[in-house]
């Protein structure tokens, strides 16, 4: 029988969550935070896969809000990398942007979990 650190067992456990099976649990975990989530998801074509957008290639899968706090993730496996449009994307937004794996499940939770004062920089709501 083999005996594996926790660290190396925590490592193999996230090695095997998909980048599919990640959305599914970071979506579901932002909602049950209160967090309003919009994720953005390609579709098969007659031309290969696509996302409906206009503008630049590479916008991120997920924009969360709540209490006027706005995350824009990238959700990736934990040897996912990102593309040079992603990139972009990611220097432009600076601290909005963030990119999530699996191996961070624990730091990603307690970021959703985390209570957040509202903020009201618009003055109110309409």
């Amino acid at each position: 029988m083999t005996v594996r650190s926790r660290g190396n067992a925590r490592a193999a456990l996230t090695a095997a969550v998909s980048e599919s099976d990640w959305t599914d649990w970071v979506v579901e975990t932002a909602t049950l935070h209160g967090w309003r989530v919009t994720h953005f998801r390609p579709a098969r074509t007659a031309r290969g896969w696509r996302t409906a957008v206009q503008g630049h290639k590479g916008f991120f899968d997920l924009v969360l809000a709540r209490n006027g706090v706005v995350l824009i993730v990238e959700l990736k496996t934990d040897a996912g990398r990102l593309t040079p449009d992603q990139r972009q994307w990611f220097t432009a937004l600076g601290e909005l942007a963030a990119v999530w794996r699996p191996r961070d499940r624990d730091q990603v939770l307690a970021t959703l979990a985390a209570s957040q004062q509202a903020r009201n920089l618009a003055g109110g709501v309409p």
